[in-house]
């Protein structure tokens, strides 16, 4: 034992000398300290980061931008529209399913990019 270091028990110099047995450079599934077997979470952590990017991808794009702009300019129309035709029996059916549009686009940003995005 070298002065300076910390001493081990057996199981944990056992576990360390097996991550620099199986330490392999270049492979995207490694975690860096043991090799991740095909078909496990390996595998499921990179078919979600495909997910994430796709859904990341949609909500970036073009046409999801000018239909949430589209439904924001139609939601102001509706306000407006309220104030005047106050006896339209519906406006709050309307209005109920543009908050749950909004609200589903607020939940799948969040989940794509995360609640620090927002706070950064």
């Amino acid at each position: 034992m070298s002065a300076g270091r910390p001493a081990f028990s057996p199981a944990v110099q056992r576990a360390s000398s097996a991550r620099n047995k199986n330490r392999r450079k270049g492979n995207p599934t490694h975690n860096g300290y043991m090799a991740v077997p095909s078909g496990s979470r390996g595998e499921m952590l990179d078919m979600m980061e495909e997910e994430e990017s796709e859904l990341e991808m949609m909500l970036s794009s073009n046409c999801f931008q000018v239909t949430m702009a589209g439904l924001i300019l139609l939601n102001a129309v509706v306000i407006g529209l309220e104030t005047d035709v106050t006896s339209f029996p519906y406006w709050d059916t309307i209005e109920n399913a543009f908050l749950i549009v909004f609200t589903a686009e607020l939940a799948l940003k969040l989940y794509s990019q995360g609640i620090a995005f927002y706070f950064s």
